[in-house]
């Protein structure tokens, strides 16, 4: 029993052991070399690597560059998800279907967020979000 909990202990000091950087650089080569071109493929093996530990967690969260909303929870808000992802450049919305209004879940967005955002997919929306739209161009114009 106590040599499981050393063993234990030690494999968990492996993890933490190394600094956030060298950790990005190993998945980075990993990524690279099993040559992931299927996003389903890729996503399977971030969440894989991140149930190892937070430290983990958050560095595989670096390597989310798209989200796809499909129903937020109401006590979530939209700026978790980029604090979460803090390289997330593609927000799909086309099949959000949140009882929130659209042009009020977009106005949430946070600017810097918004503007390093190159994908915004608002298609099979039965509206587009001019509100929204226009809130969020105009506080990036303020900051």
């Amino acid at each position: 029993m106590a040599g499981a909990m050393a063993s234990s202990s030690r494999k968990r000091m492996a993890v933490s052991g190394l600094p956030s950087d060298c950790w990005e650089l190993v998945i980075s080569k990993l990524l690279n070399e099993i040559d992931i071109d299927n996003v389903e493929e890729r996503k399977h093996y971030l969440e894989t690597l991140s149930l190892v530990s937070k430290q983990l967690l958050s560095i595989t969260n670096t390597f989310v560059y798209s989200f796809k909303l499909i129903n937020p929870s109401s006590s979530l808000p939209i700026s978790r998800i980029f604090n979460r992802f803090p390289n997330l450049t593609s927000l799909d919305l086309s099949t959000y279907r949140g009882r929130a209004d659209l042009n009020a879940l977009i106005s949430r967005i946070p600017p810097p967020s918004f503007s390093r955002l190159t994908s915004l997919n608002l298609s099979n929306n039965p509206i587009i979000p001019t509100l929204g739209l226009r809130s969020i161009i105009l506080k990036n114009n303020n900051n």
